[in-house]
């Protein structure tokens, strides 16, 4: 079953790694550039993965995670994945990668998202650099928050074809400083939003 899920994850995104090598053209002038740099840890087993893939959103309110305009990106730049998008106030709320035959989605609690807050002004490029995330290997249990739950039914609908494993992801504040207060207010976003995307 894990074979058939990793060649249907191949065959639905063999387009992106056939993708042109040429240098995108960016908007610099009505949009900015957001990159960042997210590595992923697992403490039980000392291993540390760069993710490749990450969830962005754009809030509608910079003091509320909940609504907002949710973009995958594949795009990288270096060790950083990035968005050239529309001047506002982003955060980063899930890694996507592959592990041994395994995709994986790491959703990330208040404290990263909180962490990865920053505001884009159009001709802005702004970097997340080195921004250390703990994931959870138990699945979806133990502390998990109700945006969490949330971006998980959001992405998993986007995923329904492919084998998906979720996990859960803490941001590691012995290696991340500079820590902000978390935001926490009530979910009152849908569960049916559109993921845009921003691809090779």
């Amino acid at each position: 079953m894990k074979i058939f899920r990793y060649f249907l994850f191949v065959l639905l995104f063999f387009p992106v790694f056939c993708a042109s090598s040429e240098p995108r053209t960016l908007d610099m002038t009505s949009k900015g550039v957001l990159k960042a740099e997210i590595i992923i840890q697992s403490p039980e087993f000392y291993s540390k993965v760069r993710a490749d893939k990450l969830y962005f959103k754009k809030l509608d309110a910079s003091d509320n995670f909940s609504n907002g305009k949710i973009i995958y990106s594949d795009v990288r730049d270096g060790d950083f994945v990035m968005i050239n998008c529309d001047p506002g106030t982003y955060v980063v709320i899930a890694a996507s990668m592959i592990e041994g035959m395994d995709h994986m989605v790491v959703c990330f609690n208040e404290d990263v998202m909180n962490y990865t807050k920053v505001e884009v002004k159009a001709g802005d490029t702004v970097e997340l650099k080195g921004v250390y995330v703990d994931k959870n290997t138990a699945n979806f249990f133990g502390s998990v928050s109700e945006l969490q739950t949330h971006h998980r039914k959001i992405i998993g609908k986007q995923l329904a074809m492919v084998g998906v494993q979720f996990r859960l992801g803490e941001l590691n504040k012995s290696l991340n400083k500079n820590l902000k207060k978390v935001i926490d207010k009530p979910v009152t976003d849908t569960d049916d939003q559109v993921i845009e995307e921003y691809k090779q």
